[in-house]
């Protein structure tokens, strides 16, 4: 939301799956403005210009915990794929074998124990395999593949690594839906704390869209 777009006089304020700062900027204008009402589905918490984000609510602020959430934190409340076609989920799941193998290819091959990102590989690549994947990405960042190179050992070593890391995925997502709600929670405390009259819940059913969450406010009346 643009600084010098005004709100309208006494509007009620609605955002269906307000990304980041703009569903943040949504609730402190509403409460700036004094609109009657606001209701807004969040989503892409971690997509904001800041580096960490502070709640809102002074009730959070004022926590013993004192929890200040990086970016990459709050990646972790939206990062699921339960809308997603079993084809993309399977071209992911390709792509993630493909990447750790070379990684650990790359590793081997320069002796430095350090990853190198690379970016969307071309969708022709998909169907090439995984040796044309590994001489993509070695010659965009200046690596010599010797002709000795067993391309067969390294994907199995990216599929060794790919399993790893979705055994940590599970361990890590079993706090994705309560990091989720302790979020939205904040900002319906920063409402009522502003005076308003909050409802929390669900407008569907997760397999349409995990993000389901809705917080609708209006102004407590006297």
């Amino acid at each position: 939301m643009s600084a010098d777009v005004p709100w309208p006089h006494q509007a009620h304020g609605v955002a269906l799956h307000a990304c980041g700062d703009l569903h943040r900027k949504l609730i402190r204008d509403a409460v700036e403005h004094r609109q009657p009402r606001v209701s807004f589905s969040p989503c892409c918490y971690h997509l904001t210009t800041t580096r960490d984000v502070v709640p809102l609510s002074f009730r959070a602020q004022s926590s013993h915990t004192g929890l200040v959430l990086s970016r990459e934190d709050l990646r972790l409340a939206v990062r699921e794929t339960v809308t997603a076609p079993a084809g993309v989920r399977a071209q992911t799941a390709r792509a993630s074998r493909w990447r750790l193998g070379f990684d650990g290819l790359q590793r081997w091959l320069r002796g430095v124990d350090e990853y190198l990102p690379l970016p969307p590989d071309p969708k022709r690549l998909a169907g090439d395999g995984f040796e044309a994947f590994c001489r993509w990405a070695a010659e965009l960042k200046g690596i010599s593949l010797p002709e000795s190179v067993d391309f067969d050992h390294w994907l199995e070593h990216g599929v060794e690594r790919a399993a790893t890391v979705r055994r940590y995925e599970l361990l890590r997502h079993l706090f994705r839906r309560p990091l989720e709600l302790w979020l939205v929670l904040d900002y319906a405390l920063f409402l009522e704390e502003s005076g308003y009259h909050v409802r929390m819940g669900t407008f569907c059913k997760r397999e349409l869209t995990p993000r389901n969450l809705l917080v609708d406010a209006a102004i407590a009346q006297p």
